[in-house]
């Protein structure tokens, strides 16, 4: 990745890019000659540096700031004018089958429309996010590796370190540059990774998570069921059920792990919120394009709470109404990273693929029991099951960017093909329809990277 001079506008949230560039006038008619010496010296500003961070004491900055990274990754925040502000929840849904472009931009709508240019610039913005909470995160690591190794912290930096891979491996093509940043903040650049290299990786900063979280104990212990549920995620896009529900066993039915938001300030913001509610440029969708689930039913699925808005989308020429999702109704709603829901449908996954489709269903009843839904019966043949079992887990995960990597498993694991899974046919706006991406290609940013440029990567967004 290459890393760009940019700043975030505490007040609005805003990405902006900066340079320091002193003017200074030295008039020979009011000061001497020798005033003019020192005019191209200047001091060292007052922030932090890189090197001032890498000691002990930073560590709890450093961790804040992998978090804060994170978030604006993950659930995305306010951005200035509503030209920005999305993160993987809201682009992997957008590709997916979960939101619908009713904005104005047409970067936005190449994503909803599965027609993406690798000169998309909304997609460079939240490609830039991840890998920036990667960078971030990986700083942190580093760090506590050098000084507290042991510590909790410690166990929290590498999950959150594995998350940003897993969503590069899920939501994004294969052939992914990780690049790294030197203690001299100098950009070591990386060729393109395959799918199967960035789980690895990720699997392995869950490892370091969960043996850091068993060793510290219950100070720890959220961290450690969260690296759990991760590394148990890493293993089902692998396709390796059976060693995924076995992580998953450990993790407790009533485990939550919640990325926070706030109203302080607009970075902050719930991007979701943020993008739907707030400004009107995404809406929730049903059955979109032919193959796309139906989410919002009526009365409302508990699990997929939704309502339709007393105003019009932003793009008040189209004539489709606004509809808000309300997982996220407020400006500082956290959002949903790894649950215990998560663990048990993985058990039931794991359940299914062995064929014993006596035993998956009474753990999806189970869950559903707990929202008082009643209980499904056996459709009756192995398709209708999986399509059962990816339905129930769509609607338990809504809004928590799993759809975009469950519907390329179904692709690349239960033999199903793009047109069976993806929105597909006529777009809704007049005279167009959708593409055949089914995953978020490499910006084209990433072609100043000599290593990525080097390798010639086959990232193509039309192979899950």
């Amino acid at each position: 990745m290459i890393r760009r001079p940019y700043n975030r506008d505490a007040g609005s949230g805003r990405m902006r890019r900066y340079s320091a560039l002193g003017v200074v006038a030295c008039a020979a008619a009011l000061l001497p000659l020798a005033g003019c010496s020192n005019i191209l010296h200047v001091d060292d500003p007052d922030v932090a540096t890189t090197g001032s961070l890498e000691n002990e004491a930073s560590l709890p900055v450093l961790l804040a700031g992998a978090l804060s990274d994170f978030q604006v990754a993950y659930g995305g925040y306010a951005g200035a004018g509503g030209s920005s502000g999305e993160g993987e929840i809201d682009v992997s849904g957008l590709l997916a089958d979960e939101m619908l472009h009713v904005g104005t931009f047409p970067t936005r709508q190449q994503i909803d429309q599965r027609k993406i240019f690798t000169d998309n610039g909304q997609l460079d913005d939240v490609f830039r996010e991840l890998q920036r909470a990667r960078v971030s995160a990986d700083r942190a690591v580093r760090v506590y590796n050098q000084f507290q190794p042991t510590a909790p912290g410690a166990a929290l930096a590498h999950a959150l370190e594995g998350y940003t891979y897993i969503f590069l491996a899920e939501n994004w093509c294969s052939g992914v540059p990780v690049s790294t940043v030197t203690e001299s903040g100098e950009t070591q650049y990386s060729p393109p990774r395959s799918t199967d290299d960035l789980l690895n990786l990720a699997l392995a900063q869950f490892d370091s998570a969960s043996s850091i979280a068993s060793a510290a104990g219950s100070d720890a212990a959220d961290y450690g069921n969260l690296a759990l549920v991760g590394k148990a995620r890493a293993l089902v896009d692998q396709n390796k059920l059976s060693d995924a529900a076995q992580v998953a066993s450990s993790v407790p039915d009533d485990f939550e792990f919640l990325i926070q938001h706030s109203e302080n300030t607009t970075t902050e913001y719930n991007g979701v919120w943020y993008m739907n509610q707030n400004t009107g440029r995404y809406s929730v969708v049903s059955e979109e394009g032919g193959n796309g689930l139906p989410y919002l039913q009526s009365p409302a699925d508990p699990r997929v709470p939704w309502d339709t808005a007393a105003r019009k989308p932003f793009d008040t020429t189209i004539s489709l109404p606004l509809l808000e999702q309300l997982k996220y109704p407020d400006r500082g709603s956290p959002t949903v990273l790894a649950n215990g829901v998560e663990a048990r449908l993985i058990e039931a996954e794991a359940k299914l693929d062995g064929g014993n489709s006596a035993a998956y269903l009474p753990i999806l009843n189970d869950l559903r029991a707990t929202v008082e839904l009643a209980a499904l019966g056996d459709p009756g043949s192995p398709a209708a099951r999986v399509d059962q079992f990816f339905q129930e887990r769509a609607f338990w995960l809504w809004l928590t960017s799993h759809r975009l990597g469950d519907m390329r498993r179904l692709i690349k694991y239960y033999d199903r093909t793009a047109d069976e899974v993806y929105p597909t046919g006529d777009y809704y706006r007049a005279g167009t329809v959708y593409g055949d991406d089914v995953s978020l290609p490499v910006p084209i940013t990433e072609d100043n990277n000599p290593e990525y440029k080097k390798a010639a990567s086959t990232c193509d967004p039309t192979k899950a």
